[in-house]
C-alpha cells in the first residue's frame, strides 16, 4: 500500500493538467500514487496525461458522468492509506508532501488533515490566502464555522479508512456536492489543520463537466435545516443557503431561490442570523 493516493478528476483541462499533475510529481515525498479519472473529455487532456512518462501514474477512462461520480471512482481505485483529491487546473506548491508527512506525525492520528491555501485568479493575481490555526481541532463543526481552518478540495488529506466510513459523495449533486461530503467528514472525524500553504486554486471553473446544474443538483437544493440537530453545523448551512438564495434570485433563477426558501420556511430567521454573524469572523 502506498501513503497517498491523488486523485484528478479531468474534463477538458487539456491547458492546465500538464502543470498540475507536474506540480505532484516534483514533490520531495515520493510514496504516492497519481490516479487520474477522465470524465469523458473531449479535447486534449487525455493525451497530454498519456504523453507523462511516470510509473506512479494510472489514467481511468469513464464516461461523462460529472464530477462527483468521477471522484467517486478515483476512491474506489485509490490504493493509498490517505486520500487527497485536487482539481486539474490547480497547483501544489513544492512544500505540500513534506508538510502533509508533517501533518501525520503531529496529528495523533486525526482522520483528516487541512493545509492553508491561496486562491487566484485567471490572471495568476492572488486573490486572497486562507491561512488555518495550526494544531488539533477539538471541536471540527465550531471550528469550521468560526473559520480556524478551511476544508476544500486540494488542501486535505484524508484517511481511506474514514472515507470508507462515510460513504462516497452523491452522484444527484453536481454543485457543492464536495461541500456535502466535507459536512459528512466533519460530523464524525478528527481533524488536524496547518498554517503553511500548500496550494494554489484557480477560481475559474469554465471546463466543469456541468456548469449549471438545475437546484435539484445543487446542494443548497436538499438543504433542510429542521434535519440539523449541531447548533454550528445549523448556523454553516443556514449561512450558506442565504447566500446560496441570493445567488440564485440575482442570476435570474427565482424558482431555484424559493425552492431553497420554502424548504426552510420556518428557520428563515436561523439564516439570516447566520448570514449576518458569519461576517464577523
Amino acid at each position: 500500500m502506498v501513503k497517498l493516493s491523488v486523485i484528478i478528476p479531468l474534463y477538458n483541462k487539456e491547458k492546465y493538467i500538464a502543470a498540475t499533475i507536474t506540480s505532484v510529481l516534483h514533490q520531495s515525498f515520493v510514496d504516492f500514487e497519481v490516479v487520474v479519472i477522465n470524465d469523458g473529455s473531449t479535447d486534449n487532456s487525455r493525451q497530454i496525461v498519456e504523453d507523462i512518462s511516470d510509473t506512479r501514474i494510472r489514467l481511468i477512462d469513464k464516461q461523462n458522468e460529472g464530477v462527483s461520480t468521477t471522484r467517486n471512482r478515483g476512491v474506489q481505485e485509490a490504493k493509498g492509506e490517505y486520500v487527497m483529491f485536487l482539481d486539474a487546473d490547480d497547483v501544489l506548491l513544492p512544500n505540500a508532501f513534506s508538510e502533509f508527512e508533517r501533518m501525520v506525525q503531529e496529528s495523533k492520528g486525526c482522520d483528516v488533515l487541512v493545509a492553508s491555501f491561496m486562491e487566484k485568479d485567471e490572471s495568476g493575481n492572488t486573490v486572497k490566502k486562507c491561512i488555518c490555526e495550526d494544531g488539533i481541532m477539538t471541536y471540527p463543526m465550531r471550528s469550521y464555522w468560526e473559520k480556524d481552518f478551511f476544508p476544500r478540495m486540494g488542501n486535505i488529506f484524508i484517511k481511506n479508512s474514514a472515507i470508507r466510513s462515510i460513504g462516497l459523495m452523491r452522484p444527484d449533486l453536481t454543485l457543492y456536492e464536495d461541500m456535502e461530503w466535507i459536512i459528512r467528514l466533519l460530523r464524525v472525524c478528527s481533524v488536524f489543520s496547518s498554517d503553511r500553504v500548500i496550494l494554489e486554486y484557480r477560481r475559474s471553473r469554465g471546463g466543469l463537466s456541468f456548469k449549471t446544474p438545475s437546484i435539484n443538483r445543487d446542494f443548497a437544493g436538499v438543504v433542510c435545516l429542521k434535519n440539523i440537530q449541531n447548533k454550528y453545523e445549523r448556523l454553516i448551512l443556514g449561512d450558506f443557503l442565504t447566500r446560496r438564495t441570493l445567488r440564485r434570485i440575482l442570476s435570474g433563477d427565482l424558482s431555484g431561490g424559493m425552492t431553497i426558501v420554502k424548504r426552510n420556511w420556518k428557520h428563515i430567521h436561523t439564516m439570516v442570523r447566520a448570514f449576518i454573524d458569519r461576517r464577523k469572523y
